[in-house]
């Protein structure tokens, strides 16, 4: 038979799996509520200027560049997101290189744009 404290304790566990999962979900509209990106989605770099889109070795624009992406070209988003005031980061690899891109910048500019699949 089953204990009290292992029935609270299963309880609290799946408890703080719920928790975890909608504090994943309402990060992304904290950081930023514009954002319309999360974790799994796919994205295309924005064409909405001709020049490429930086990956950053962190989330910060003074952090190394480690390529450039061409617009329109296709991402996954894999971690994030992380916040630098109005500037909303997502973790993405591409060609290998697993680094940061901005979503939407500080001068306002949707750098990503949500992808359907």
């Amino acid at each position: 038979m089953f204990s009290w404290r292992s029935i609270v304790l299963v309880f609290l566990v799946l408890l703080g799996v719920g928790f975890t999962a909608s504090a994943q979900a309402q990060e992304s509209e904290e950081c930023n509520p514009r954002s319309r990106l999360d974790i799994g989605m796919r994205a295309q770099v924005s064409d909405a200027t001709p020049d490429p889109l930086n990956l950053h070795r962190r989330s910060d624009y003074d952090s190394r560049v480690l390529r450039e992406i061409p617009v329109n070209r296709w991402l996954t988003i894999s971690d994030g997101p992380e916040c630098d005031g109005d500037e909303v980061w997502w973790e993405t690899t591409y060609r290998g290189q697993t680094g940061w891109v901005a979503e939407i910048n500080g001068y306002d500019n949707r750098n990503l744009i949500l992808v359907s699949d």
